[in-house]
């Protein structure tokens, strides 16, 4: 920008010093004077544009990169708050195999139980059975001896 101010300042104030005054010079002269005049002057209006133009594409080309440097951060905080979630989600998996260990204890604890309840349970009712009979039994010798006493 700052090539077109000097360039463009130079014609621009040359020729206004002028007065585009052609009056001195031949037809031909003039018309040539003119042409580059014109010629100048419609230079001098794409210069401006592309001028602008460029201050445009200048602003847009930092917005664009305070917007990559944007989402770099962002990027950085999300692989931070991924390399958490995946630690939190080893710890989780841990404590669920932890939880899945003791569950499979308590299982196995459950059926030994159960045996050894079932084995109860079967000893009680010999137990109780024999219990029986042996009362049985002693009824029977009970009355059997009362037969022999007067």
């Amino acid at each position: 920008s700052s090539l077109s101010s000097s360039h463009g300042l130079g014609l621009r104030s040359s020729f206004e010093a002028s007065g585009s005054d052609f009056g001195h010079l031949g037809p031909d002269e003039q018309m040539k004077a003119s042409k580059y005049m014109n010629e100048a002057k419609t230079l001098s209006m794409r210069r401006q544009v592309m001028t602008n133009q460029l201050q445009e594409l200048e602003q847009a080309e930092q917005k664009a990169s305070r917007a990559v440097e944007s989402c770099k951060l962002v990027q950085t905080h999300m692989g931070k708050e991924l390399e958490q979630a995946q630690q939190r989600l080893a710890k989780a998996k841990e404590e669920v195999e932890f939880i899945e260990q003791q569950l499979q204890q308590q299982q196995s604890k459950e059926a030994q139980c159960t045996k050894d309840a079932d084995s109860c349970r079967e000893q009680r009712i010999l137990v109780q059975r024999t219990l029986q009979n042996l009362t049985i039994e002693h009824e029977k010798a009970i009355l059997l001896a009362r037969n022999f006493v007067p």
